[in-house]
């Protein structure tokens, strides 16, 4: 019979990401780490879209309040995802373990799960993207001003995903942290990976991220293109929410 942390994993790999199966079990290992049994438990019963908690806690057939400060609690760790609407209600939703978990865990690596966060890249994320047909970003253009006849028409343009939104804040890229952490950084632009919207208000309220200004985020763009890194953002229909 499978155990909870199985079935997590199973049902972490639903989304286009995936949370690959390893045959050293190390995914597994990763997933004991940040969950207890109960959460791991409660994973499984969570959607991949919004829903206001008091629908979760009566679909679920448990207490609103004792179930809000365990959903709480488990998207401050940056287990989940948790919006709150204009009218005050909480929402909480699953999220994928890249872009998502992972990143999520910014403020908390450490030489221990550093080590086991990459033997499961290695073992386990690496080779199943080789084999997916949709890729997990998508890369956007440079805006450049092109002189001469030739006009380019970018798939999408960096301003238009920042002129989208309100509300924007800035983080340090997980990856580099972790090379910097583990003696294998770069020198390239750090502060650099942005979210919008919901994303940001997520960032900011876990103390992730810093808000900035649309401005801000603009020379950040500027920052690391010339800085020579790529603008890449999450590869879905809709409202981009970071890059």
């Amino acid at each position: 019979m499978a155990t909870v942390y199985e079935k997590l994993r199973e049902r972490l790999d639903m989304f286009p990401q995936g949370f690959a199966k390893t045959e050293s079990g190390v995914e597994l290992e990763v997933l004991q780490y940040l969950f207890t049994p109960d959460e791991a438990e409660l994973m499984l019963d969570l959607r991949p879209l919004p829903e206001k908690l008091s629908d979760i806690a009566q679909r679920m057939g448990k207490d609103e309040t004792e179930l809000g400060t365990k959903l709480y609690d488990m998207s401050k760790r940056g287990l989940l995802m948790r919006w709150q609407a204009p009218d005050k209600e909480m929402y909480y939703f699953l999220i994928p373990w890249a872009i998502g978990i992972f990143e999520f865990q910014l403020n908390r690596l450490n030489k221990e799960n550093i080590e086991l966060y990459e033997r499961f890249y290695e073992q386990g994320m690496v080779p199943s993207w080789k084999n997916r047909k949709t890729g997990m970003v998508r890369v956007i253009p440079v805006e450049k001003e092109i002189q001469g006849k030739t006009e380019i028409q970018p798939y999408e343009k960096v301003s238009q995903i920042i002129e989208s939104h309100t509300r924007f804040a800035v983080a340090d890229c997980i990856c580099r942290k972790i090379g910097k952490m583990t003696g294998k950084g770069c020198d390239k632009l750090l502060e650099a990976c942005m979210s919008f919207g919901p994303a940001a208000d997520f960032y900011i309220e876990n103390g992730i991220g810093r808000e900035i200004t649309k401005e801000e985020a603009k020379q950040i763009l500027l920052k690391a293109e010339e800085s020579g890194l790529i603008h890449c953002s999450t590869n879905k229909v809709g409202k981009k929410t970071f890059i």
